[in-house]
């Protein structure tokens, strides 16, 4: 199928994700960062994070087409800021490709074209995307923890976990289950590791979290953001009818990109550099 589509892109681009929707998620959202002169009308899909990266490790050959390889930041953001220095590789500096997504300009217009017989200000007004974002802030606990175990113990439940585990009866982000799931866990690597290699990884961790200009790109948007926002949008008396699939692949047309700097770059050099 790769080479089928090989004559219509003027830069390949391999990536991590297999949902069904990343395709078409891909395509908007890199059509944007290029000049209307270079074409990306498919991406390619190589399965998980090691066969990217060992795809892109074998890919020696100097010149040839232009081409990428993307793999999502994951707990890596925080727990192993080194950055993978292999050539056509680019690593998200989010968690992944539905943190882009987290935008409260895309996410108003949307539910505006869902909510014609509201004002747009009265949109604006009932989502107050800052009291979320604010209402979010234990996830950076959680998320921090999360870092620190896979730091020291790989083998733990870390993100696979789900949203659900921490969250009231009513599907909302509950406190007090996180903080005893930090405590408990913490509990556990200090029982497990010497007190100064879990004082350090924690150290480390937080310290990453910290330098991130909005803390929420190292929270799993998928598996966390993305639930919890649109229980937040129906707890306002906002419809918001599209199912994930749908709303990605809208949002991928307008959100905002300007502070995504490095991966625009990265896109800009891969298109338009020679001798790759």
């Amino acid at each position: 199928m790769y080479a089928f589509f090989v004559k219509w892109n003027d830069l390949d681009v391999f990536v991590e994700d297999t949902a069904q929707y990343a395709k078409a998620v891909y395509v908007s959202v890199i059509g944007r960062m290029l000049p209307e002169s270079v074409k990306v009308t498919d991406v390619f899909p190589l399965g998980d994070r090691q066969r990217v990266i060992a795809a892109c490790t074998a890919d020696t050959v100097v010149g040839g087409r232009n081409r990428i390889y993307l793999i999502d930041g994951d707990l890596g953001l925080i727990n192993d800021p080194q950055k993978l220095e292999i050539k056509r590789l680019f690593t998200h500096r989010v968690y992944h490709l539905e943190n882009y997504f987290i935008c409260e300009a895309a996410l108003l217009e949307i539910l505006e074209d869902e909510n014609p017989r509201l004002a747009a200000e009265e949109i604006r007004a009932r989502l107050d995307f800052g009291s979320w974002v604010n209402d979010m802030e234990p996830l950076r606990d959680l998320f921090s923890t999360f870092g620190v175990s896979n730091t020291l113990s790989p083998g733990l439940p870390t993100v696979k976990i789900g949203v659900d585990r921490f969250t009231t009866a009513s599907k909302n982000l509950d406190p007090q289950k996180i903080f005893e799931f930090c405590a408990e866990r913490i509990a556990y690597l200090y029982a497990n590791h010497p007190k100064r290699t879990v004082d350090a990884a924690i150290k480390m961790v937080n310290t990453s979290i910290d330098s991130k200009e909005f803390f929420l790109d190292v929270i799993a948007a998928r598996e966390y953001l993305f639930p919890l926002l649109k229980r937040w949008i129906g707890s306002k008396g906002l419809r918001l009818s599209a199912g994930n699939e749908s709303l990605f692949y809208r949002i991928s047309k307008s959100c905002e990109l300007e502070r995504h700097t490095e991966f625009k770059d990265a896109i800009r050099r891969a298109a338009t550099e020679r001798h790759l």
